[in-house]
């Protein structure tokens, strides 16, 4: 693999796209194709996998959350202050009196992540990672085309003198410590670094019993701290990088309805396959009713289909069905 030192950091790999570099640094744990002086390509992840052609990462984000996403034309990172892991919001107690600098970096950095594990721990993924109150899904993101976006992001933000300027840095989780060896290792980073890439390498480290996940994560370093722990970057069209949704899967019945298993589980998410495929026809304004008896020429719509991880008999997926216009 071919490096511009001047452009790298430690660890990382400065993107190229389009014959331009960017402000986008990707971990050398990745499988790079960086030979061509246009764009470089990320095959997958060192050890895991690698495709020649198609990477993809996965998201599981709340149904009403993703929807929000498309129709505010967003895309949300979110401060690692914020996360709910009380192993990792250790890391996040106030920094040492004599080592502030640290905080600062800290306090600049937002975060969003994502899965590079499709199939293997999709029950465990399902469970943990579902709200009590509403739906989860699965969102499918190429890679390479997330990149491409980023990219865009990068260039808006970076080129306009009243925006907030931000570097991203994509790394891959290591699972090797044990709680014990992150504990000690972060203890010593509040106390004494006051580099922003410690503490990205160090939020780059999870416990073993979340190896599963085969973690992904994308910082977001600002030059000053946002206003809030939450930043949306906007007129993002996150159609460009997504190419699947899974809706969730049914646990199966333990009394009569098993017979109906089947129609039961294809029929409860076929109000969402139809948000995704309206969110991706622009028809959002239209009734509902009017868009089901409608015919669509949308040609750039993701596969939307249903979870079959309790279905071992792999029947028909009913939300695939074709709606006909009504004579």
């Amino acid at each position: 693999m071919s490096k511009n030192t001047e452009n790298n950091k430690s660890g990382f790999v400065k993107y190229m796209s389009e014959g331009q570099v960017s402000n986008i640094y990707i971990s050398d744990k990745f499988e790079m194709d960086c030979s061509s002086t246009d764009d470089y390509i990320v095959k997958g992840i060192k050890g895991i996998e690698s495709h020649p052609e198609k990477f993809f990462i996965y998201r599981y984000i709340p149904f009403s959350r993703i929807y929000t996403e498309f129709r505010n034309k967003t895309l949300t990172f979110v401060s690692p202050q914020k996360w709910d892991d009380p192993f990792e919001v250790f890391y996040f107690v106030e920094a040492e009196e004599d080592n502030l600098k640290i905080q600062d970096e800290i306090d600049k950095l937002r975060c969003l992540c994502f899965s590079g594990n499709e199939f293997h721990g999709e029950e465990w993924a399902w469970k943990v990672y579902k709200p009590y109150n509403e739906p989860l899904v699965r969102v499918t993101f190429d890679f390479n085309e997330l990149l491409k976006l980023l990219v865009r992001i990068d260039k808006e933000t970076n080129e306009d003198p009243n925006k907030n300027k931000v570097d991203f840095y994509i790394t891959v989780m290591d699972y090797s410590k044990d709680k014990n060896e992150l504990e000690k290792k972060q203890k010593e980073i509040k106390k004494n670094s006051s580099e922003y890439l410690d503490i990205i390498n160090q939020l780059s480290y999870k416990r073993k019993a979340f190896e599963n996940e085969k973690e992904v994560r994308i910082f977001a370093l600002f030059d000053k701290m946002p206003d809030s722990g939450i930043k949306e970057f906007e007129n993002v069209d996150l159609r460009s990088c997504i190419t699947g949704i899974m809706l969730p899967p049914l646990p199966r019945f333990m009394d009569k309805r098993d017979k109906y298993y089947n129609e039961i589980q294809n029929f409860q998410n076929i109000g969402m396959k139809l948000a995704f495929k309206m969110l991706y026809d622009d028809n959002l304004n239209k009734d509902l009713g009017e868009y089901i008896t409608s015919r669509t020429t949308n040609k750039i719509s993701p596969s939307v289909k249903q979870s079959r991880l309790y279905n071992p008999d792999k029947k028909k997926d009913l939300t695939n069905l074709k709606i006909k216009k009504q004579k």
